[in-house]
């Protein structure tokens, strides 16, 4: 009998906990509801925002039920652009295949033309670079492609004296062509020859083909020049073609020119 008396008291303890439960919960949504906006809610207002969701012309393809499906598909169209922000979400620039790279004009070379000798046996000529009366060089590489008269003489050699007018009549040929040229090469030893008596002496004349001073015949002793006047005819490819011991005249070595021209 008391077992039975103690159950029935649990039962009613616990109804009386349910119901206690019950009112409170009752209390606190009247409470909630009469709150005004600017209370405890603040701000956010979820009815406003759905209105705002149900009020824009969400045009996009496939079916979006909720607001969460419409969030995530702005996030994810690249194209959307959002008219209440001024900055406005562009698509990547599409992948560039391929271009055109502005090309720089080609620089100017200039093609080395191998000139081939006359006769491949015949020696090539030294080079060499000496002055003229103007105090200018002048090298045997300058003419290089050219025909190339070289005369070793001097103003006391009477064979020398001779044959000048001939040569200065091939010097005023070959000028009006760009294909040869002649050169005569002063042996100045500094005694019998000095660069003031060649220089008068080629003034006196009117002699007006390049002269070049070979310094204590430094040039022509290396050579073996043993006498003069001594004339070469190099061809294009500075290879002596030919050679003439004594004094000589132009129809001579044009002769030897037109066979290497």
């Amino acid at each position: 009998m008391k077992l039975k008396i103690r159950e029935n008291y649990q039962l009613l303890i616990w109804l009386g906990v349910l119901v206690a439960v019950i009112g409170l919960s009752i209390l606190v949504n009247s409470f909630l509801s009469n709150v005004p906006d600017d209370g405890i809610r603040g701000s956010f207002n979820s009815d406003q925002l759905e209105d705002e969701f149900a009020s824009e012309d969400l045009s996009y393809p496939g079916n979006i039920n909720t607001k969460e499906e419409e969030i995530s598909k702005r996030m994810l169209d690249e194209n959307y652009v959002d008219s209440s922000s001024d900055v406005k979400a562009t698509s990547p620039p599409k992948e560039i295949i391929s271009e055109t790279v502005p090309q720089a004009p080609p620089s100017v070379q200039t093609i080395q033309v191998e000139y081939k000798p006359q006769n491949p046996s015949s020696p090539k000529f030294p080079s060499f670079t000496l002055t003229d009366l103007s105090g200018n060089s002048v090298s045997l590489s300058d003419y290089r492609g050219k025909v190339v008269v070289l005369n070793f003489w001097a103003s006391w050699c009477p064979p020398c004296r001779q044959e000048m007018p001939e040569l200065q009549a091939l010097h005023n040929e070959f000028s009006q062509g760009d294909n040869a040229v002649f050169l005569a090469l002063n042996m100045v030893d500094g005694v019998r020859e000095t660069k003031a008596n060649a220089e008068k002496f080629l003034k006196d004349n009117g002699y007006t083909f390049t002269n070049l001073i070979d310094e204590r015949s430094s040039f022509s002793n290396r050579l073996g020049i043993t006498s003069i006047p001594t004339t070469f005819i190099l061809d294009r490819a500075g290879h002596v073609h030919d050679s003439i011991l004594g004094a000589t005249t132009k129809s001579r070595i044009l002769k030897a020119v037109n066979e290497v021209v």
